[in-house]
């Protein structure tokens, strides 16, 4: 992204926190923004639109008749793909309500000085520094690290001093934290038109550990999240254990994968009233965990 057209980090997140249509970034900017951020092990939070089309198309002949249909969409990174799916789900003219999960949504703005600005995780990690203007993502290349070492490291070191003022400030929400030496606001990590969406909650939290995810859903989608490159399969089986307990009975389960070519490969489940889950389509090749989605042994058992 140009830093010519939005000079600060601090004069995007102003923009992203509005409100108003005329006050939101284009999507191609935000697209281009948010792709600059660096999430866990380094990986951006870059995601592809139009990716899922095919997939919106299949389940949108499939939902149920319930209505407000309670959604969840996992793993949504900067929550293109989430927005595409509500956008379907809109033309169709259904009631809806979606929970969209991401380990971050959420970051925290830190302004140390005049000219100076960090993006963090809610922890306080830096995803992104601004150094009067160069944008530096986290972790840095050689070539920002060569040129900028003194002053990352200080930063680190500030950040580490702060870590639990950061995270006091992301856990308040709203609130601006002012102090002598610095400042932090909660912003967004997601696109505007996701995070000022009424029917919309964005969740964070990762899958892995103890989190509180919402029940009685009718749909559950994880696209580009659960496969063997990511996680192991006991730890596939957690996760599938807990999307199982969010979902109603007859509830539906999407499981999809988009490789490098853009084919989307994935399958369609219904939770069956003895608490298994049964295939009622395939997109494509299907799922590469459909083994473990249908096992029995995935069932909890309460």
């Amino acid at each position: 992204m140009s830093n010519n057209a939005f000079p600060t980090v601090r004069s995007v997140f102003e923009r992203l926190r509005s409100g108003s249509a005329d006050g939101r970034l284009p999507r191609d900017i935000e697209d281009t923004f948010l792709s600059s951020i660096r999430v866990q092990k380094g990986i951006a939070r870059k995601s592809y639109a139009h990716r899922l089309d095919d997939v919106n198309q299949l389940v949108n002949q499939l939902l149920p008749s319930t209505r407000p249909l309670r959604m969840m969409d996992i793993g949504i990174s900067s929550g293109v793909s989430t927005l595409e799916w509500i956008e379907s789900v809109e033309r169709k003219k259904v009631d809806y309500y979606m929970y969209a999960v991401d380990v971050a949504v959420r970051g925290v703005l830190v302004g140390l000085r005049e000219g100076i600005d960090v993006l963090t995780d809610t922890g306080g990690r830096p995803l992104l520094i601004d150094l009067n203007g160069k944008w530096i993502p986290f972790p840095p290349g050689k070539r920002h690290l060569m040129r900028h070492l003194f002053s990352i490291f200080l930063i680190r070191s500030f950040l580490y001093f702060i870590a639990d003022d950061i995270r006091g400030c992301a856990r308040e929400g709203n609130s601006k934290l002012v102090k002598k030496w610095f400042t932090a606001t909660p912003v967004p990590l997601v696109y505007s038109d996701l995070g000022n969406n009424p029917r919309v909650a964005l969740l964070e939290g990762n899958l892995l550990e103890r989190v509180t995810l919402p029940n009685n859903l009718h749909i559950v989608r994880a696209a580009n999240i659960l496969n063997r490159s990511y996680f192991s399969e006991d730890e596939l089986l957690s996760i599938l254990n807990n999307l199982r307990s969010t979902l109603c009975s007859g509830g539906i389960l999407i499981v999809c994968r988009t490789d490098d070519s853009g084919r989307t490969d994935g399958t369609v489940f219904r939770l069956s009233k003895d608490g298994l889950f049964e295939i009622i389509e395939r997109i494509n090749g299907g799922s590469e965990i459909e083994s473990l989605v249908c096992a029995e042994e995935t069932v909890v058992h309460i």
